[in-house]
Formats: C-alpha cells, sequence, structure tokens
C-alpha cells in the first residue's frame, strides 16, 4: 500500500506544498502551524542535517512525510507526520506509522506530541498504541498546550 523512502532535497518543495495543505486547519484553529511546516529552509535542514526525514509514497506518489529524531536508548521521536488532504482518511497515515516502527526494530519507546484541542489526533495516536503520559505548560499568552503521547516496545 504505500512506502516510506528518506527524502531527498529535490522532494523539499513538495513536502513543503504537501504539509502546508496537511496543517491548514491548525492555522485556521490555531492561528498558527508547526514551526516550519510551510517553509522551504526548514524541510531542506531536516532533509539533509538534522533528522531522519521520509517521504510517504502512495502508488509511487509522494502524499506525505514523517520526520523522526533518534535518541539513546531506542527511544524515537516522531518530530512530524503528514498526509496530504487529499489522501488523508484512507489509512495511510497508520499504515507509515506501522511501517516506521518494524524499520526501526532497536525501538524500545516512541514518542510524540500533538495539539491539546486535536481530539481526531489523539484517536488516531490511541488507536494505534499509543498512551498519553503528560502534558506541556500552557503557553502565557493563547494558552496553547500540547498532549505528550509514548509507546513502549519490550524487544
Amino acid at each position: 500500500m504505500i512506502t516510506l523512502a528518506r527524502a531527498e532535497s529535490g522532494d523539499a518543495a513538495e513536502l513543503r506544498d504537501i504539509q502546508a495543505a496537511a496543517f491548514a486547519a491548525d492555522v485556521a484553529q490555531y492561528g498558527c502551524g508547526p514551526e516550519g511546516h510551510d517553509a522551504l529552509e526548514w524541510h531542506l535542514n531536516l532533509i539533509e542535517k538534522q533528522s531522519l526525514y521520509f517521504k510517504i509514497l502512495y502508488q509511487a506518489k509522494i502524499v506525505g512525510g514523517v520526520v523522526i529524531f533518534s535518541r539513546e536508548n531506542g527511544h524515537y521521536h516522531l518530530g512530524r507526520i503528514f498526509i496530504a488532504p487529499s489522501h488523508q482518511n484512507l489509512g495511510i497515515g497508520a499504515a507509515a506509522l506501522r511501517a516506521l516502527e518494524e524499520r526501526f526494530p532497536d525501538a524500545r519507546k516512541w514518542t510524540l506530541d500533538t495539539p491539546y484541542r486535536n481530539v481526531r489526533n489523539h484517536h488516531f495516536y490511541e488507536k494505534l498504541g499509543y498512551m498519553k503520559v503528560g502534558e506541556t505548560e500552557p503557553d502565557a499568552g493563547n494558552g496553547f498546550y500540547l498532549f505528550l503521547y509514548e509507546k513502549q516496545f519490550s524487544r
């Protein structure tokens, strides 16, 4: 169904456009999207230097991306996952997360964060075995905060 492949510099503009569309609802709801979601330099920096950035391919077409960070002792942090609005609700995001978990068999723990008001995300991650383990401190200016999720593996 889906394939994960390392993102390359030539993919950055397409991934930026997909991510900007995927987070348009967050921009409407919160007044902004996640850091760098619509900035080409952010994507290039992550692809070239700082992370494990994968493009999500469906029928050989880029339909999304996922950014992860390798921590220590088998801990991986899901920095971001996004799917083009035209390809949401097809099981692509769930398939991508399962593929990531298989791709990193040394993982003992996956962590992520997601906006407190995004009930759809909460359900999505919980359905895949992630458990809410905490919350960030609310922003003094706008009250925005994140839910923290974790999934443990006994390997």
